[in-house]
């Protein structure tokens, strides 16, 4: 289960990096730095109002960030409903 955890893990964050990456092959201009922050929910209520979330993200892209990572998955449950999960996992 660990290991299935982790490769998931990876998934979305070379999901996010082959993305801002393909990206830049569109851009007239190369990405020349990646710059990633991790959004959790502990202690922090940015991804629960959508409100919020624009704000953060608008104050991560001020301060040159261009890779978001929001967990998703948090101590064997997923933070918001998911077909997939429940399809591979069960409830």
């Amino acid at each position: 289960m660990k290991q299935l955890i982790s490769l998931m893990v990876m998934f979305v964050m070379m999901t996010g990096v082959f993305s801002a990456c393909a990206q830049s092959e569109q851009a007239s201009e190369p990405i020349r730095e990646m710059r990633g922050v991790w959004i959790t929910n502990v202690d922090s209520e940015v991804l629960f109002d959508s409100t919020s979330i624009v704000e953060a993200m608008d104050y991560l892209s001020d301060r040159g960030f261009n890779l978001i990572f929001p967990v998703v998955w948090n101590k064997g449950y997923t933070l918001y409903p998911s077909e997939v999960m429940v399809e591979y996992f069960g409830d």
